[in-house]
């Protein structure tokens, strides 16, 4: 028997069974009124080849979007701790071999590196003034994901200037979880 499928379920189990009319399970079956040629027909329609691959594409898109979901929220979470007073342990947000560059080009390695200077790194970013926004989220290459957070408002130092600054995060599964693998701080040039 052919139906176009490379593994067996309990639908071709099944299919098998009332196949062998003199088994008792498929007199049993019969009895019962099961339609041996109906259910071959509904396999064949359901679990065809082309729904394989249909159902193989729903779940690709199923899979992208919870990966999206989980990025964003894990992005949304490290924005708002940001700005929370005691911003504690926050670098759990980063993978243990992680980078950020700040808007200087200077760049901290590591996650326990990068929570010994968390404040002196995030602290313009949780002025009150300062207002963040997530742009965008999207998938990148091997089940990376892709964010950018704009934030306006920002001062550095003493610059009475307030500028924008955009900062890019690559996140990515670490220990099964979406964690910060780069984060890179980036002036926006306004006119």
């Amino acid at each position: 028997m052919r139906l176009s499928i490379r593994w067996i379920a309990i639908r071709q189990i099944f299919q098998a069974i009332l196949e062998c009319p003199a088994s008792l399970a498929a007199r049993l079956l019969i009895e019962r009124g099961v339609d041996a040629a109906a259910i071959r027909d509904h396999i064949a329609k359901t679990f065809g080849p082309k729904n394989v691959k249909e159902r193989i594409a729903e779940e690709e898109k199923y899979r992208i979007s919870q990966g999206l979901e989980e990025a964003t929220s894990t992005l949304e979470s490290f924005l708002a701790g940001i700005k929370t007073p005691s911003r504690g342990q926050m670098a759990s947000f980063f993978a243990h071999n992680s980078r950020f560059a700040d808007c200087n080009g200077k760049c901290w390695v590591g996650s326990d590196e990068i929570q010994k200077q968390f404040e002196l790194l995030f602290a313009p970013y949780s002025k009150k003034n300062v207002s963040c926004r997530l742009e965008m989220v999207e998938l990148g290459l091997a089940e990376t994901v892709l964010g950018s957070i704009l934030w306006e408002n920002m001062t550095i130092g003493v610059e009475p200037l307030r500028s924008l600054h955009r900062m890019t995060a690559v996140l990515a599964r670490e220990d099964g979880e979406r964690a910060i693998y780069l984060l890179q701080v980036t002036p926006v040039l306004t006119q």
